[in-house]
């Protein structure tokens, strides 16, 4: 694997008020487990609400905190002319609009720290909208939402409606014109999991130039328990068959998932993918794109 493009995984969590490095550690990801000299990672700091209770600070000292731990191995991307300057890159990212403790001006707080994406929503209601956890809910965007995305599309920030129900995905439709991206969600028709994506959401966001990015959760893979590199494929196989071959990249979700399939240990693992589609006959091509190529093009469109 020469380079690799991941839209999630929850590190500046898991470092967060501890001694371990970006360089090494136990968890998922880390710079020696890298399967490349070459990456561009996202980076998330995750806003559970039924622990954090000041959700604007804490993500505020998790951020900082990366980035002081990150500042000598990992170049930090404001812009997109940022991603040619390195070729260690990671970008800040929050998993959870709870952050924003209901002000748009928090919004600009973040964007000023460096952030660059924002998944509006956990699994669960918030000021903004409300999460896929919540049943069938086909409940729109709440005012703030729409506020919200209004000002991540004229700040250049990226809108991730992952956990999002489908009443407030389609709020994100019908209100900015933006590409956007569903950073770590799979395919509903392969895997019927509420955090999953249906052929139509997956269309919306290939004709807006958006990405998705496959997530190695295996209940968003399989309803087997025995989930292995074979259903990742299947993913990807029907995503691509959606016209997807622009839109796909990986949304590993590493560190933030307690098991992964068989044959995936860390990020390192990224490589047996590869191996795989090689073997199931994936054009060179394809699999550059789904590497590297289609996160790269996007972020031209994606960060102002």
């Amino acid at each position: 694997m020469k380079a690799f493009f991941d839209m999630h995984s929850d590190l500046p969590t898991k470092l967060y008020s501890s001694n371990e490095s970006i360089l090494h550690n136990n968890h998922h990801w880390s710079l020696d487990k890298c399967p490349a000299d070459e990456f561009v990672q996202f980076f998330a700091c995750f806003i559970d609400k039924n622990i954090i209770k000041n959700p604007f600070h804490y993500s505020t000292n998790v951020l900082r905190s990366f980035r002081q731990k990150s500042k000598d191995n990992v170049f930090i991307v404001e812009k997109y002319q940022d991603v040619l300057k390195n070729k260690k890159r990671g970008i800040l990212t929050i998993e959870g609009g709870e952050a924003l403790e209901g002000k748009l001006s928090n919004l600009e707080y973040f964007y000023d720290l460096g952030v660059r994406l924002l998944t509006l929503t956990w699994n669960y209601e918030n000021e903004l909208g409300y999460g896929v956890a919540e049943g069938k809910n086909t409940k729109p965007l709440k005012k703030f939402g729409i506020d919200v995305i209004n000002k991540m599309e004229q700040l250049g920030m990226i809108i991730d409606v992952s956990h999002l129900n489908e009443g407030g995905f389609w709020s994100v439709v019908e209100n900015v014109k933006c590409p956007f991206v569903a950073s770590h969600s799979n395919s509903k028709t392969i895997c019927d999991n509420a955090r999953n994506l249906t052929d139509e959401q997956i269309k919306i966001i290939i004709d807006r130039k958006g990405l998705i990015g496959i997530n190695l959760y295996p209940p968003f893979l399989s309803n087997s328990k025995s989930v292995k590199i074979c259903d990742i494929l299947k993913h990807i196989e029907h995503i691509l068959s959606l016209g997807g071959e622009d839109a796909l990249v990986f949304g590993a979700d590493f560190d933030g998932v307690d098991i992964l399939p068989q044959e995936i240990k860390n990020v390192s693992s990224l490589q047996n993918i590869i191996y795989e589609m090689q073997k199931n006959n994936f054009s060179n091509d394809v699999i550059a794109k789904i590497c590297y190529k289609n996160g790269k093009n996007a972020l031209k469109t994606l960060l102002l």
